[in-house]
């Protein structure tokens, strides 16, 4: 008996499987999309260790965190302040990467809502 019709013998349905997979070529769509805000830690620090110019690193935490650690070379704008006067200094032909404490921070997320530079979100600091 196959496992799709046991599982319906006994009553079991997936709740992955309730709503059917995108088909590849959509999945690629919206996974390139997704990249194109967000970036990934790993990426951002392969970046910094070779010296990759294009881009910006903003730290979005509070003063006294960022005081207490950094990433190397990152400026430092709370997300709370973050708007088109205080990113006004930023250089506008660089991408600009957000990032905070991590997982269960969005500062970086709240710091991307600004309009003015080219901003991009980090995933789990």
């Amino acid at each position: 008996m196959s496992d799709r019709k046991n599982e319906l013998i006994i009553g079991r349905t997936s709740k992955v499987l309730e709503n059917s997979p995108a088909d590849p070529s959509a999945a690629n769509n919206y996974f390139r999309s997704k990249l194109s805000f967000e970036t990934d830690p790993s990426d951002v620090y392969h970046d910094i260790t070779n010296k990759i110019s294009r881009i910006v690193v903003l730290d979005a935490r509070t003063p006294e965190t960022y005081a207490r650690g950094h990433v190397p070379g990152a400026v430092n704008i709370p997300h709370r302040a973050i708007d088109s006067s205080t990113t006004a200094s930023l250089p506008r032909d660089k991408v600009i990467v957000t990032y905070c404490d991590g997982v269960f921070c969005n500062a970086s997320t709240g710091g991307c809502e600004t309009d003015g530079p080219r901003l991009q979100c980090e995933g789990d600091a």
